[in-house]
């Protein structure tokens, strides 16, 4: 993660914050992005990678592939 630009909700803020804790990661490594539930930060490249919940797997469809 560390250089990327990661779009997460901003109830998970807390938790992506604490996953780079766990990880010795700094925060001003990474770029965080607030997004809401739409996929189109991640689409349009706005973003390399997005937080989410199971209920999200679902919204990414549309990229094909399996479910999560």
């Amino acid at each position: 993660m560390i250089g990327k630009t990661i779009g997460t909700q901003a109830t998970g803020r807390i938790l992506f914050r604490a996953l780079l804790a766990k990880n010795g990661i700094s925060e001003d490594q990474v770029e965080l992005k607030v997004i809401g539930s739409d996929m189109a930060p991640l689409l349009t490249g706005q973003v390399d990678a997005i937080t989410g919940w199971k209920t999200n797997v679902n919204a990414l469809s549309i990229l094909g592939g399996p479910a999560c």
